[in-house]
C-alpha cells in the first residue's frame, strides 16, 4: 500500500532554476558564484533561510555559510557545524 500523496504540495524544480542561472553565468563569463544563506540560495537549492526574528544571531564562522554554484555542476554547500546543528530542522547529512 502506497502512502497518500498530498494534493496541495508544490514541487519546485531547483535543478532547472540552477541551470537558468548557469546559462546566465556563462553568458556573463562568470565561472563561480557564492551565495550566502539567503532567499536567493533557498530559491535555487531549497536550503531554508533563517526565520525572521527580533534578534541578530551570529555563529562563529557564519560568514562562510552558503553554497558555491558553477554552471553545469551541483552546488557545493559549506555549512559550519553550529548552523547545521541549530538552524536546519533535520540537521545535515555528512561530516
Amino acid at each position: 500500500m502506497r502512502p497518500a500523496k498530498p494534493e496541495n504540495v508544490l514541487m519546485f524544480d531547483y535543478a532547472r532554476r540552477r541551470a537558468s542561472v548557469g546559462d546566465r553565468m556563462r553568458q556573463a563569463g562568470i565561472d563561480l558564484l557564492f551565495l550566502p544563506i539567503s532567499g536567493d540560495l533557498e530559491y535555487l537549492t531549497g536550503i531554508p533561510r533563517r526565520e525572521p526574528s527580533f534578534g541578530n544571531v551570529a555563529y562563529r564562522h557564519g560568514w562562510v555559510a552558503g553554497a558555491f554554484l558553477r554552471p553545469g555542476a551541483d552546488p557545493v554547500v559549506v555549512l559550519p557545524r553550529m548552523i547545521t546543528e541549530f538552524e536546519l530542522p533535520g540537521g545535515a547529512a555528512g561530516d
